[in-house]
Protein backbone atom coordinates (compact mmCIF):
# COMPACT_ATOMS: atom_id res chain seq x y z
CA UNK A 1 0.00 0.00 0.00
CA UNK A 2 1.08 2.96 -0.71
CA UNK A 3 0.63 6.23 0.77
CA UNK A 4 0.55 10.20 -0.34
CA UNK A 5 0.40 13.04 1.81
CA UNK A 6 -0.05 16.56 0.65
CA UNK A 7 0.14 19.51 3.13
CA UNK A 8 -0.86 22.80 2.03
CA UNK A 9 0.47 25.39 4.75
CA UNK A 10 -1.87 28.85 5.73
CA UNK A 11 -0.18 30.57 7.80
CA UNK A 12 -3.31 32.70 9.67
CA UNK A 13 -1.10 35.42 12.19
CA UNK A 14 2.05 33.25 11.19
CA UNK A 15 4.33 34.44 8.26
CA UNK A 16 4.94 31.61 5.80
CA UNK A 17 8.73 30.70 5.51
CA UNK A 18 10.36 28.95 3.38
CA UNK A 19 13.89 26.83 3.57
CA UNK A 20 15.67 23.41 2.75
CA UNK A 21 13.36 21.41 4.74
CA UNK A 22 10.35 23.18 3.42
CA UNK A 23 7.66 25.09 4.05
CA UNK A 24 6.43 26.29 7.39
CA UNK A 25 5.09 29.13 9.52
CA UNK A 26 7.18 31.64 11.21
CA UNK A 27 5.23 33.53 14.74
CA UNK A 28 6.46 37.40 14.31
CA UNK A 29 8.53 37.41 17.36
CA UNK A 30 7.93 40.18 20.02
CA UNK A 31 11.01 43.03 19.61
CA UNK A 32 13.26 42.87 22.45
CA UNK A 33 13.82 46.63 22.53
CA UNK A 34 11.98 49.43 20.68
CA UNK A 35 13.74 51.92 18.57
CA UNK A 36 11.13 55.21 19.44
CA UNK A 37 11.07 57.75 17.49
CA UNK A 38 8.13 60.50 16.93
CA UNK A 39 7.09 63.80 18.67
CA UNK A 40 4.61 66.51 18.60
CA UNK A 41 4.09 69.13 15.87
CA UNK A 42 1.75 72.28 16.07
CA UNK A 43 0.54 74.21 13.54
CA UNK A 44 1.90 72.40 10.11
CA UNK A 45 4.68 70.41 9.63
CA UNK A 46 5.90 67.01 8.36
CA UNK A 47 6.56 63.57 9.52
CA UNK A 48 8.40 60.62 8.36
CA UNK A 49 9.55 56.74 9.00
CA UNK A 50 13.37 57.28 10.27
CA UNK A 51 15.74 57.15 7.52
CA UNK A 52 13.03 57.47 4.43
CA UNK A 53 13.38 57.29 1.60
CA UNK A 54 15.83 54.65 2.75
CA UNK A 55 14.54 51.58 4.74
CA UNK A 56 13.68 51.76 8.08
CA UNK A 57 15.01 49.31 10.71
CA UNK A 58 13.14 46.65 12.31
CA UNK A 59 11.60 47.09 15.56
CA UNK A 60 10.83 50.91 15.76
CA UNK A 61 7.94 52.41 17.13
CA UNK A 62 7.08 56.15 16.09
CA UNK A 63 4.27 58.27 17.45
CA UNK A 64 3.43 61.79 16.69
CA UNK A 65 1.14 64.19 18.05
CA UNK A 66 -0.37 66.65 15.87
CA UNK A 67 -1.95 69.59 16.69
CA UNK A 68 -3.32 72.78 14.46
CA UNK A 69 -4.90 76.26 16.15
CA UNK A 70 -8.43 76.32 17.56
CA UNK A 71 -11.42 76.51 15.42
CA UNK A 72 -9.17 74.57 12.89
CA UNK A 73 -8.93 70.23 12.02
CA UNK A 74 -5.83 68.81 11.11
CA UNK A 75 -5.12 67.58 7.29
CA UNK A 76 -3.00 65.08 6.40
CA UNK A 77 -1.27 64.50 3.34
CA UNK A 78 0.00 60.95 3.00
CA UNK A 79 2.79 61.14 -0.70
CA UNK A 80 4.73 58.04 0.21
CA UNK A 81 3.39 54.25 1.89
CA UNK A 82 5.92 51.52 1.73
CA UNK A 83 5.76 49.45 4.72
CA UNK A 84 7.22 45.68 5.17
CA UNK A 85 5.16 42.86 5.73
CA UNK A 86 3.50 42.72 9.43
CA UNK A 87 4.47 46.87 9.78
CA UNK A 88 1.56 49.54 10.16
CA UNK A 89 0.83 53.04 9.97
CA UNK A 90 -2.50 53.82 12.44
CA UNK A 91 -4.13 57.08 12.09
CA UNK A 92 -6.03 58.32 15.25
CA UNK A 93 -9.18 61.07 15.71
CA UNK A 94 -7.41 62.50 18.62
CA UNK A 95 -4.13 62.58 21.47
CA UNK A 96 -6.19 59.58 23.61
CA UNK A 97 -5.41 56.06 22.84
CA UNK A 98 -8.99 55.78 22.93
CA UNK A 99 -9.61 57.97 19.77
CA UNK A 100 -11.70 56.52 17.11
CA UNK A 101 -9.26 54.79 14.93
CA UNK A 102 -9.30 57.02 10.76
CA UNK A 103 -7.54 54.61 8.98
CA UNK A 104 -4.98 51.87 9.51
CA UNK A 105 -2.35 51.28 6.51
CA UNK A 106 -0.22 48.28 5.43
CA UNK A 107 1.50 47.89 2.53
CA UNK A 108 2.13 50.27 -0.19
CA UNK A 109 -0.49 52.82 -1.18
CA UNK A 110 -0.29 56.51 -2.69
CA UNK A 111 -1.79 59.73 -2.14
CA UNK A 112 -4.04 59.47 1.49
CA UNK A 113 -5.79 62.32 2.35
CA UNK A 114 -7.32 62.38 6.24
CA UNK A 115 -9.23 65.24 8.18
CA UNK A 116 -9.48 65.05 11.50
CA UNK A 117 -12.84 65.72 13.36
CA UNK A 118 -10.90 67.98 16.16
CA UNK A 119 -7.88 70.16 16.46
CA UNK A 120 -5.77 67.34 17.06
CA UNK A 121 -4.32 63.81 15.17
CA UNK A 122 -2.24 60.97 16.37
CA UNK A 123 0.31 59.01 14.23
CA UNK A 124 1.51 55.54 15.23
CA UNK A 125 4.28 53.39 12.79
CA UNK A 126 5.09 50.41 14.19
CA UNK A 127 7.34 47.86 12.91
CA UNK A 128 8.41 44.44 13.57
CA UNK A 129 11.99 42.31 13.54
CA UNK A 130 10.70 40.60 10.08
CA UNK A 131 10.66 43.20 6.71
CA UNK A 132 11.65 46.38 6.55
CA UNK A 133 10.79 49.11 3.57
CA UNK A 134 10.63 52.90 2.72
CA UNK A 135 8.59 53.86 5.27
CA UNK A 136 6.18 56.43 4.84
CA UNK A 137 6.26 60.67 4.37
CA UNK A 138 3.32 63.00 5.22
CA UNK A 139 2.54 66.78 5.60
CA UNK A 140 -0.10 68.27 7.58
CA UNK A 141 -2.17 71.50 8.02
CA UNK A 142 -4.51 73.19 9.64
CA UNK A 143 -7.62 73.82 7.46
CA UNK A 144 -11.46 74.91 8.35
CA UNK A 145 -12.60 72.77 4.85
CA UNK A 146 -13.97 69.46 5.05
CA UNK A 147 -12.50 66.71 2.59
CA UNK A 148 -14.02 65.83 -0.64
CA UNK A 149 -14.05 62.29 -1.17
Amino acid sequence: MRVVVAINYFCFFFYPVYSTAGFGCKTPRPCSELRRCGGTIKKAGSLETPSHPLYYRPCTQCTWRLTVPSGQKVHLRMTSLHLGRGDYVRILDGHKRTSRLLMELVGQQHQIELVSSGRRMTVVFASDELEEDEGFRADFTGTRKQLKL
